[in-house]
């Protein structure tokens, strides 16, 4: 399996065009700040958007994440995770504080990505950024075309290590991230 994008032709799988790129009209995203508490579930979000021609249905599963009182709630990623998410593909891209592979694998701590946002004038507390990420961990995304079912998450694994008054991120992103990354570097 390929690193790159995906165009999906029927059931071939091939390289996307640089000029269609999925990653830029694919509605991951939801409008305001939605979420459960009490353990109550949510929903998937059904999504659906045009592609190469063709008409593809996008579900947005929540992220489910225990709060501090052992409680489990639902979330969908919205303007935040896609802030938070655009910062970690260009730190990730600099990779000056952080270490990524060039492949799936990257680490960084916390207080070295706060101060990659300040740079571009974006303010997190730690607490948003650890959620944020979270989130984007924990949701998942399910793509129904014609011939086609794609599931994927933006960071497949993650783990949060707490090193005296900071935190180190272990992130595995998923393909979606890494293609991004790479184009980044190449801009």
């Amino acid at each position: 399996m390929t690193n790159k994008f995906f165009k999906l032709i029927g059931k071939e799988i091939q390289p996307e065009p640089a000029d269609d790129d999925l990653y830029e009209i694919l509605p991951r995203f939801v409008g305001g700040n939605i979420h459960s508490t009490k353990g109550l579930a949510l929903e998937p979000i059904r999504r659906e958007f045009a592609w190469e021609g063709e008409e593809f249905q996008l579900f947005i599963t929540p992220a489910a994440l225990e709060d501090e009182n052992g409680q489990y709630n639902h979330y969908f990623p919205g303007p935040q995770e896609a802030q938070i998410e655009t910062a970690l593909i260009e730190f990730a891209a600099q990779d000056k504080d952080s270490s990524f592979d060039g492949d799936k694998k990257f680490s960084f701590m916390l207080s070295q990505f706060q101060n990659h946002l300040a740079g571009s004038n974006q303010h997190f507390s730690a607490k948003q950024i650890e959620l944020s990420i979270g989130i984007l961990a924990g949701a998942a995304y399910i793509v129904i075309g014609k011939d086609v079912k794609w599931i994927f998450r933006t960071i497949e694994t993650l783990a949060m290590v707490e090193e005296k008054s900071d935190v180190r991120f272990l992130a595995y992103f998923g393909d979606v991230i890494v293609e991004r990354i790479k184009k980044y570097k190449l801009n």
